[in-house]
């Protein structure tokens, strides 16, 4: 990808995607930007690194409890394991943060 400027309206586009619970790195490119540039703006930039760590913490919450939800509406045992399968990574996820 094309090296790209730091702009506000980027950023905050790829905030408010994250907060939607959408991964970081597909926020990233659905924005024209790399995961890699994003990580190296964070690097320089505290606020940033701030702002995305706190706007991923918030969706992965978003997404477990969506995933609690399926727990709850699951119908079967492969409805059951699938949707507990997703809580798990996700605690991990939210555990290594």
């Amino acid at each position: 990808m094309p090296a790209s400027k730091h702009s506000d309206e980027l950023v905050e586009n790829v905030l408010e995607m994250l907060l939607n619970g959408v991964w970081i790195n597909e926020a990233c490119r659905k924005n024209g930007i790399s995961d890699r540039t994003l990580r190296r703006w964070r690097q320089d930039d505290d606020k940033l690194r701030s702002a995305v760590d706190d706007a991923q913490k918030m969706g992965y919450m978003k997404q477990l409890e969506l995933a609690f939800g399926k727990l709850r509406n699951a119908k079967g045992r492969d409805g059951i394991l699938r949707a507990d399968k997703e809580i798990v990574h996700l605690e991990w996820i939210i555990g290594k943060m």
